[in-house]
């Protein structure tokens, strides 16, 4: 069975075109390139869409310890500083967050986004081009023969590369910043689309650049370029039905493994019945008085959630009537807070804004163990705290 892959360097539309491949089944043989639009595309049921890295952000962001219910929303907020459009226009996914807190991250314009899913027949993955090439402690360089390719960095996260002259002005500002920040590789390993393609660099900005295998987004390369294995950024609102049931026909393979993995969850689940019946019932109860308690104060609770924050609100309410602060208010809040930002530096201060129960302070670009340590003892003052890192400094927001 062969898969065409198609590199989308620009929004799709009729008539316009761009370059395809088909690959045989192992993803490691072209059988025929070509450059066209759809028309011109060979008949296949496999259609796998690279999203050129021009039109991609890919970061690693560095996290506190987030659940993952709530990974999401922290990933873009801490993007606020990093993307030029707002995070609502853009679609993007992330990968589990790592024991050192780092999450990677893709954004793509929501609107490329849908013309794809429109635009493109028979699709059944949507890869991010850097997401071809495995990141390891080197720096990655691809480029073809126009130029063009993506920096990979350790942390597997991208940046574009439009030139592949001796110091592309993009891996000079990337040496730059890891510099600054004690991160900078002991090598770059350049791989070009064809091993006829003679190596940009021998050096830059000291660091020496070597050769590596050559490397392609259409798997013509001698390192492989898998596209199975890359992150599908097809999910959410452009999840295809018939794309998931494609990929559970897929598995079918692995049905009696499953059946005996299902079995031994089973057993432990049914050892566990008994505790879970006890705390669900508890939390029932519990989740009870809490309403029970809201409506008689007047709230409109519904849920244990909501029952708690009416309750919050009426003590606050009557901690004010009585002239004394509630938990959440500026100063008890910056209270906690503060055994945790004594640490910092006097000079590093910006601006503090209170508003909505939250502190969001601003500070100039605080070094990264300045800002775990400073992260750590908000956490260790039982205070939820989350931090992004821009050009203009690291804000942190601050609340119970």
């Amino acid at each position: 069975m062969t898969t065409l892959r198609v590199l989308i360097d620009a929004a799709p539309a009729h008539g316009r075109a761009f370059d395809f491949a088909l690959v045989d089944d192992s993803g490691a043989r072209v059988v025929r390139r070509g450059h066209g639009d759809v028309a011109q595309w060979p008949r296949i049921d496999r259609v796998i869409a690279v999203v050129a890295s021009p039109l991609l952000f890919v970061a690693t962001l560095k996290l506190p310890p987030i659940g993952a219910a709530r990974l999401g929303d922290a990933v873009r907020y801490a993007l606020d500083d990093y993307l030029a459009a707002p995070t609502d226009t853009m679609h993007i996914t992330h990968d589990a967050q790592q024991r050192d807190g780092r999450v990677r991250t893709i954004a793509l314009s929501r609107e490329l986004m849908r013309a794809i899913v429109a635009f493109v027949p028979n699709l059944v993955r949507v890869v991010a081009e850097p997401t071809l090439l495995a990141a390891d402690a080197d720096w990655h360089w691809t480029f073809d023969a126009q130029g063009r390719g993506f920096l990979l960095r350790a942390d597997a996260s991208a940046v574009p590369v439009l030139t592949a002259d001796a110091a592309p002005a993009e891996i000079v500002l990337a040496l730059k910043q890891a510099r600054r920040a004690a991160a900078a590789p002991v090598r770059i390993v350049a791989h070009g689309s064809n091993d006829s393609l003679p190596l940009p660099a021998n050096t830059i900005e000291g660091v020496p650049v070597v050769r590596g295998a050559s490397w392609s987004w259409d798997g013509g390369g001698t390192l492989p370029a898998d596209a199975t294995q890359a992150p599908d950024l097809r999910h959410g609102e452009f999840a295809d039905p018939a794309t998931l049931r494609a990929r559970g026909d897929g598995a079918r393979g692995f049905r009696p493994a499953a059946i005996v993995a299902l079995a031994a969850l089973a057993l432990f689940a049914l050892a566990s019945v008994a505790t879970w019946a006890f705390y669900a019932l508890d939390a029932r109860r519990d989740a009870a008085v809490a309403i029970g308690m809201a409506q008689a104060a007047g709230g409109d609770a519904q849920d244990f959630d909501g029952a708690i924050a009416v309750i919050a609100r009426r003590y606050a309410d009557a901690r004010h009537a009585a002239r004394q602060s509630a938990p959440d208010d500026a100063l008890p809040l910056l209270a906690r807070a503060a055994p945790a930002l004594a640490a910092l530096p006097p000079a590093k201060w910006k601006r503090a804004i209170y508003a909505s129960g939250a502190w969001t302070l601003e500070f100039a670009a605080l070094d990264t163990a300045t800002r775990d340590t400073l992260l750590r003892g908000l956490a260790d003052a039982g205070l939820t705290a989350l931090s992004a890192t821009g050009a203009d400094g690291t804000r942190v927001r601050i609340q119970s």
